[in-house]
């Protein structure tokens, strides 16, 4: 059974002023055809559970059309570890969407020679 925060959307870098903020985020893999979920809450800000629905297979057709231009380069740095982040605690609301599908679990040790640090 996969786990249930294993993959999907992730934070890719953001910014903003004092008026405005923005966030990039990525996709780490295709989601399947069909209705695909984003589910985001900010508690700090009391900012409340939001789900949003989209239909995916307009993704997945548009996977489908990609042309590789040239084959992605290899930095010579690659599998060098970089200096890991400070631990933050975590904190998932004891109700809704989080609540019923974070997994707590520490992922499994990668194989590729990197190293993870959980924000």
């Amino acid at each position: 059974m996969p786990r249930n925060n294993a993959g999907g959307l992730r934070h890719g870098g953001g910014g903003g002023g004092q008026a405005a903020a923005y966030w990039n985020m990525h996709l780490d893999h295709l989601p399947p055809p069909g209705p695909f979920y984003v589910v985001t809450a900010w508690p700090y800000f009391d900012l409340p559970e939001r789900i949003v629905a989209f239909d995916a297979t307009t993704i997945t057709k548009a996977a489908g059309t990609v042309e590789t231009l040239w084959e992605a380069a290899v930095p010579e740095t690659l599998g060098t570890a970089t200096p890991e982040k400070p631990n933050t605690a975590l904190v998932i609301p004891k109700t809704g969407w989080f609540a019923d599908h974070y997994d707590p679990t520490p992922p499994p040790p990668r194989d590729d020679g990197l190293v993870f640090t959980p924000l």
